[in-house]
């Protein structure tokens, strides 16, 4: 055990992006090393990262440790607002539905992080809100939410800077 580590200079909240993939398109899931991992997550042939939206300044990332009898547990829980309504949107929403993910978010400070497991994936939940008056937002809430058994960990590759989202 160390102290707590020095804070930065700058310490902004809120985050930048995302990307999920379905976690049936992972072949390996890499360990973390001191809650970093520093090699890429490898997925099936022709598989890969999605990128999703969302409005900004409306998506955020929680991560919150409780004591179980069995250990730490922690709850994540990533939640964004996508705009509009369309039938493409209600489609993909409604497939996502059926599937459970890994997820990459970038922070406010270009920090990535990884949220989920094969063992442990996130469920998509989405709630499409039209709101009653001309000024309030018409779109989706969406959510992707896991409880597992460690933190999630940053996701630092080597030569690779935040993606652009």
């Amino acid at each position: 055990m160390n102290n707590f580590p020095e804070i930065p200079d700058e310490n902004m909240g809120g985050c930048l992006g995302f990307r999920f993939a379905p976690y049936e398109d992972v072949l390996s899931f890499p360990d973390a090393t001191n809650g970093v991992i520093t090699s890429p997550v490898s997925f099936k042939p022709g598989k890969g990262f999605l990128t999703g939206y969302a409005s900004p300044g409306s998506l955020s990332f929680d991560q919150d440790q409780k004591d179980t009898p069995a250990g730490p547990a922690y709850t994540v829980l990533a939640k964004a607002f996508y705009p509009g309504s369309s039938a493409a949107a209600a489609s993909l929403f409604a497939e996502m539905a059926w599937h459970r993910y890994i997820l990459e978010i970038t922070d406010a400070s270009g920090k990535l992080r990884l949220a989920g497991t094969p063992e442990t994936p996130l469920r998509f939940i989405h709630r499409h809100k039209t709101g009653s008056l001309a000024a309030d937002r018409l779109g989706y809430e969406i959510e992707f939410s896991t409880v597992q058994a460690k933190p999630c960990p940053y996701y630092e590759l080597p030569g690779q800077g935040s993606p652009v989202l």
